[in-house]
């Protein structure tokens, strides 16, 4: 329906305009008086804009025409919905909102137009001035020159009140019809213009009856094709008459309709989606919507959304190829993708569409959500890096696919028992497999074990492998949808199965080695990392890593010569990244096939290699570099060892050149030495870009595990730091505070998360202050009410949430925390009525299944938070949460209600991180050392708004030069004495001195030389947070420069300083 009282009112902008003209009487005096001395002008102008006359004239102005927008749109919304609603109950519901006073809104709509016209004087007299900058007044009279600035004066000041009436009663109009729609849960609107022909300039008349969602506004200067202006809602920039017209009732507007949605105006029904999920649901599980289980329906939903996507990749890729563009190939052991359904929606602006399509049925599209499983495909940091990459091409429009294996049961499903980890089967494949496509016309054949033999004929060199077992990689892809655009990421995932059956071994009645096969076959695919503590779960690894890199280079080869014929010109065209040292085979792979298959000779083969592959490492400790015995590297893949021989023999022979006598540094930087073959050092010898992922993390490498490699190929060596898919974090999961920033610094944010930064200006806002505390309780509530429905723990959500949720690892030092918590459950059992505030200390980890110490610290921690939470005389001022399983989906229910962040490793031995940087996003508070992004979080945010211990790298690396010895940091410490003795002794029968051992006797991340500045850092904690205002203001500055820290930034550094590929224009 047209409902033309949605117009700006005309009348209350002559009305504005003809207040707003008083002020030409007063310029017209000052111009009499003084208009012949240009500066006194000036400055007499500049006088009358800082008097309190000129104040209190501009606030009641603004005040009348404020209030008068505000009374015309509440008339409105009351006959316009009288006319869209045939529901009297709904209708009388419908006016209770409306009638709801919008006291903030209106004020601060008088606050933001008074302070854009309290510069007028001013503004008026620069444009005089400068008009008359090139007059020659000599021989004019005072008069003369006066009449000039009077007539100049009142031509600007007459263009510059109609254009200031005209934009602000359109502007307030737009502001107060959006609040009343947030309020009534009206999302979205359709833009008007006034319909006045040429007058409407040509990218508004582009956007008549286009349909608008309030938390999307439109560039309409970028889909008309000119300079960009930036993202507004209709009539919210300057002259302009067009207005919003809320979308009351779907029946309002006629159908198909045209919808603004990822950048670009598309045509779509109002039935359009609706019909395609009732028909999916049909077709799919012979049930109606109405009667369709919640599984039933999210199956539906997922399979519509994937062919999207999947549509879109093709077209995505074709542009890609025709332009083109460099490709780029992520090859990573792990992808932690969390649920798929909420952000592929949220990416292709269908969630409010699949709202309302459900609700018509009854249905909430969040109990859909709750059915799918997290994908079985990650485990920790690397693999959610790896998540956030594909999200981050995507969005920037950097054609880039993912490869990993199709792991049948993922890392494993973590159960608490009695305080110990067990590991169950993660069997997420009967909900996810739903979002896979399985290609098996392009399977790839890998080849384990066997002999090689190397033939010459008529001088043509060729291999001949003999005896060998084939596994075949059955590819199936999901797809990650970029967000605002239309560029689409593909992951590919390979499944090992056997390339036959054993049929003959099987009619003869041997069932067992018919089946043998394939279930060793099959073994590569069924687990992420499993247990290597044995030969046999080496060699298993080693498989699962040859598996992973030899058929994604097939496919990569195999594509490229379909679209090019040669691989000449492959480094042109292909970027390769290798997360981590899981995927260095792929170097002698590509290799491999470069001699074996295509006839390259080595050096050709070699400097495609290099100019193809760069390494990521993620970690700085040595003894976590991959090394594989030779024996048995050998026995599982023999030409690919012999591969490796030879490139160990010309690294040697170049670096004897570089390093001449240094027998020591080329044994050290070799491929293969003390019978190990080192991965590493291949990555490192061969690529052309080894990054670490913060800067701390990048110098720490040039000096420690690849500094000789540093001297070798210094220009090789950059650093991206990590970044996040910051829009799942906080657009997706923390509504309220998006709500918050919209109306403070706009939405800019959601297209670039640098736009964060405006939030600074309101750091002594003590309204945004209030409004950040408020909203920080508010999912602290959500987040203790989803805890005690999922698991029965109840918390307070008056208390600190103080979070660490990361691998259980001893150099992640969760048992820092823990000693921590038991000084202070000591000392409130000893001081009662201590003032303390309330805390619940939060934790959420997996061990790996052979990591026997790292299960010990879970024990601990499960065991000291059941001690806290049943003594009545502390659990009201101390509690201990384990959140059993702790996955992406929980993580998405947390990180906003966080308050905490505890990101405690030893200086110098966490790479990175991005937990901490989803907790800064959040508004989080960092409690950490100086290390891995820590650093580059506290030059963000500030340090004085991050809470700092611990000794620094330097320090750290002093230490272990002279000796670490535990017990000099233990004698004379109370507090430590005791905590480590309560743990030692334990209660009810239990006891923790495997874990107290080892921290008096060896404490390998010295968590005793930090344990009392890390008591220190927890006391300033409860000081700061006791002002309230002061620790708002410490969470804004967090938010506010978090914008660093996203995957499309990371992306865009990778681009430009490591792939050499450039964005594909998105188009229109």
């Amino acid at each position: 329906m047209r409902y033309n009282k949605w117009k700006t009112g005309l009348n209350i902008e002559r009305e504005f305009l003809k207040s707003l003209t008083f002020l030409n009487d007063i310029f017209g005096l000052i111009c009499k008086n003084y208009g012949s001395d240009r500066e006194e002008y000036y400055r007499r102008m500049v006088n009358f804009q800082n008097t309190y006359q000129y104040e209190n004239f501009i606030n009641s102005s603004v005040k009348r025409m404020v209030t008068a927008v505000s009374n015309l749109n509440m008339s409105t919304w009351r006959r316009a919905s009288k006319k869209a609603t045939k529901n009297p109950l709904f209708y009388r519901e419908l006016m209770r909102e409306i009638n709801e006073e919008l006291e903030n809104d209106i004020n601060s709509q008088v606050i933001e137009n008074a302070a854009l016209i309290r510069t007028l004087p001013s503004d008026v007299a620069n444009k005089v001035l400068y008009d008359i900058r090139d007059y020659t007044f000599e021989g004019y009279r005072a008069s003369d020159i006066s009449s000039l600035i009077k007539e100049k004066t009142d031509k600007h000041a007459k263009a510059s009140e109609r254009l200031i009436a005209r934009t602000e009663v359109s502007k307030t109009t737009t502001a107060l019809t959006k609040a009343r729609s947030e309020n009534l849960g009206i999302n979205w609107y359709v833009w008007r213009t006034v319909l006045d022909g040429l007058r409407v300039r040509k990218s508004h008349r582009i956007m008549e009856g286009v349909l608008v969602n309030w938390n999307m506004p439109p560039s309409p200067e970028r889909l008309a094709g000119e300079k960009d202006v930036g993202n507004y809602h209709a009539g919210n920039i300057w002259n302009c008459r067009c207005y919003p017209e809320p979308l009351i009732s779907v029946d309002d507007i006629k159908w198909p309709h045209k919808i603004y949605i990822n950048g670009r105006i598309e045509s779509i029904r109002k039935k359009e989606f609706e019909k395609i999920l009732k028909d999916k649901v049909v077709s799919e599980c012979g049930v109606t919507l109405d009667v369709a289980s919640a599984e039933q329906i999210y199956r539906c939903m997922a399979m519509i959304v994937r062919q999207i996507m999947s549509d879109r990749q093709k077209q995505f890729q074709a542009k890609t190829l025709g332009e083109g563009k460099k490709q780029v190939y992520y090859l990573c052991m792990e992808f932690l993708m969390g649920r798929s359904l909420k952000m592929s929606l949220f990416n292709l602006g269908l969630d409010e569409v699949a709202k309302k399509a459900l609700a018509d049925a009854d249905i909430t599209l969040d109990s859909i959500f709750e059915e799918e499983p997290d994908a079985g495909l990650g485990n920790g940091g690397l693999g959610r890096l790896a998540a956030c990459y594909l999200d981050g091409m995507a969005t920037t429009g950097i054609c880039g696919t993912g490869y990993s294996i199709l792991y049948e049961y993922g890392i494993f499903k973590q159960k608490i028992v009695d305080g110990w980890q067990q590991e169950r089967a993660d069997n997420w494949l009967p909900g996810g497999q739903v979002w896979l496509k399985s290609h098996p016309d392009q399977a790839v054949e890998i080849r384990f074990d066997g002999e090689i033999h190397e033939n010459w004929d008529n001088g043509f060199h060729y291999i001949q492998h003999t005896n060998y077992n084939s596994v075949m990689a059955i590819p199936s892809d999901m797809y990650v949808q970029g967000y605002d655009g239309k560029g689409v990421a593909k992951l590919r995932l390979w499944q090992a199965k056997a390339p036959d059956f054993d049929m003959s071994s099987f009619s003869l009645g041997n069932y067992n080695t018919a089946m043998s096969k394939n279930a060793n076959a099959e073994l590569i695919s069924k687990v992420l990392y499993p247990n290597d503590n044995h030969v046999e779960g080496k060699i298993l690894r080693l498989r699962q890593q040859y598996f992973l890199s030899a058929a994604s280079i097939g496919d990569i080869v195999q594509n490229h010569l379909s679209s090019y014929a040669t691989l000449e010109n492959l480094p042109d065209k292909v970027a390769i990244q290798l997360n981590d040292t899981h995927p260095t085979l792929a170097i002698p792979e590509m290799m491999r096939i470069l001699l074996d298959e295509c006839g390259f000779d080595w050096d050709k083969a070699f400097s495609i290699c290099q100019k193809v592959f760069s390494y990521t490492n993620h970690t700085v400790m040595a003894e976590a570099l991959e090394k594989w015995n030779v024996d048995i590297f050998k026995m599982t893949l023999p030409r690919i060892y012999q591969i490796v021989v030879e490139m160990d023999r010309r690294a040697r022979e170049e670096l004897a050149k570089a390093f001449p006598g240094d027998q020591g540094k080329i044994d050290y930087m070799a491929l293969i030495g003390d019978n190990q073959v080192r991965m590493a050092n291949i990555c490192a010898y061969t690529a052309n870009s080894i990054n670490g992922v913060s800067k701390l993390h990048s110098e720490i490498i040039k000096e420690s595990v690849f500094h000789d490699y540093y001297l070798f190929k210094p220009n090789a060596f950059k650093n991206v730091t990590n970044g996040i898919a910051y829009r799942r974090w906080l657009l997706a999961s923390n509504p309220g505070l998006c709500k918050l920033l919209d109306e403070t610094i706009g939405d800019g944010y959601k297209h670039d998360a640098s736009d964060l930064t405006k939030l600074n200006k309101y750091a002594d806002d003590k309204t945004v202050l209030k409004k950040l505390n408020e909203i920080k309780l508010a999912n602290k509530k959500d987040f203790a009410s989803y805890l005690a429905k999922s698991t029965g723990q109840v918390i307070d959500p008056n208390s600190i949430f103080d979070c660490q949720v990361k691998r259980m690892h001893e150099y992640k030092r969760q048992h820092l925390n823990a000693l921590n918590i038991a000084a202070q459950y000591l000392y409130l059992k000893e001081n009662p009525n201590a003032d303390f505030i309330p805390k619940t200390y939060i934790f959420g980890a997996k061990a790996a299944p052979g990591y026997y110490m790292a299960k010990q610290m879970i024990r601990m921690i499960c065991k000291l938070g059941d001690l806290i939470n049943n003594d009545p005389a502390v659990r009201d001022k101390l509690r201990v949460v384990y959140l059993e399983e702790y996955c992406v989906s929980l993580s998405e229910h947390l990180m906003p209600a966080a308050e905490v962040s505890e990101q405690i490793s030893l200086a110098g031995t966490e790479a990175s991180g991005t937990g901490n940087m989803k907790f800064m996003l959040n508004g989080a508070i960092t409690l950490g050392t100086l290390d891995g992004a820590n650093v580059e979080i506290a030059d963000a945010a500030g340090k004085e708004n991050e809470l700092i211990f611990g000794m620094l790298t330097p320090e750290v690396n002093n230490l272990k030069r002279v000796g670490y010895h535990p017990n000099a940091f233990i004698m004379g410490d109370d507090v430590a004495n005791s905590a480590l003795n309560f743990l030692e002794r334990g209660w009810n029968g239990e006891n923790f001195h495997e874990v107290t051992e080892n921290l008096r006797s060896s404490d390998p991340y010295m968590v005793m030389a930090d344990f009392k500045d890390y008591r220190r850092a927890q006391a300033d904690l409860q000081k700061l947070y006791a002002d309230r205002e002061t620790w708002a203001r410490m969470s804004l500055k967090n938010i506010a420069n978090s914008g660093i820290f996203s995957a499309d930034r990371a992306v865009l550094d990778y681009a430009r300083d490591i792939w050499y590929a450039s964005p594909v224009p998105m188009g229109k």
